[in-house]
């Protein structure tokens, strides 16, 4: 199995513009999520600064709404960052299933991940719906994208 950091890559969880998220392994047997920057991005110094303050950002921000980043390599050959992983289908896919939802709920899902951007002052691009989990039926929580 490839490795990244200390970690075994299990299987993809998705692909977007930006690179890759895999669910991986730690040494201890704890799930992450990993995501890792694709090789064009990684040659460019202010994409990898750029990376760099997102790690910085993320790492702020914890908390209920969000996965916890637990380690990370911005120079790396090809950066990552590994984000504690929440077992739970995507909101993209509760949306394909379910249909849209329910007002308050995207305003409960909005505004706490506004309160933990402002808090933080970490406002990045907002996350995606593939790496948006929903956890259980009352939470939610971003993870790495």
């Amino acid at each position: 199995m490839e490795r990244i950091g200390n970690y075994t890559i299990q299987r993809e969880l998705g692909r977007g513009g930006m690179g890759a998220v895999y669910l991986a392994r730690s040494l201890s047997g704890r799930y992450v999520a990993i995501k890792v920057i694709r090789p064009e991005y990684a040659a460019d110094p202010r994409f990898r600064e750029r990376f760099r303050q997102e790690v910085d950002a993320a790492r702020k921000v914890g908390g209920f709404h969000t996965a916890a980043v637990v380690d990370a390599d911005p120079d790396a050959p090809q950066p990552w960052m590994a984000s504690a992983y929440i077992e739970g289908p995507t909101l993209q896919a509760v949306i394909e299933q379910s249909g849209a939802l329910p007002e308050e709920r995207l305003w409960q899902l909005a505004a706490a991940l506004a309160k933990a951007s402002i808090r933080h002052g970490s406002a990045t691009a907002p996350p995606a719906p593939s790496g948006s989990a929903r956890a259980g039926s009352s939470r939610s929580a971003v993870s790495a994208r």
